[in-house]
């Protein structure tokens, strides 16, 4: 399975920026995601509403020798083959979710070729 074209790209960014910066709660989940298991969703619930709201869901990737962990974005209702279209290396110890933010938007459609 392959990346989405680079405006459907586009669109699921600004989908999954404007809905997870209107839910607080789901931003801080990022930040939060060090207690998540190693393949589990982060964000946003597994509640078909906000699947079709957020367009993509963030998982809980590998976990690095230096304490660091993967955030890896990934198209909502694509099965569980889905290439991921984003990544974060979170630093527990300095990362806020602005600077995770970031990373996901620096590598938006990246990850995946």
């Amino acid at each position: 399975m392959s990346l989405p074209g680079k405006s459907a790209l586009k669109k699921l960014w600004n989908q999954f920026n404007t809905s997870i910066r209107a839910s607080p709660n789901q931003l801080q989940n990022l930040v939060k995601a060090a207690a998540t298991p190693q393949g589990h969703r982060v964000t946003p619930p597994e509640v078909k509403k906000k699947e079709e709201e957020f367009g993509v869901r963030i998982d809980r990737g590998e976990t690095l020798p230096d304490g660091k962990y993967a955030l890896v974005a990934q198209e909502n209702g694509k099965g569980a083959h889905t290439p991921n279209i984003a990544k974060a290396v979170v630093d527990p110890k300095k990362d806020d979710a602005e600077s995770i933010m970031k990373q996901f938007e620096e590598t938006w459609g990246k990850v995946g070729k």
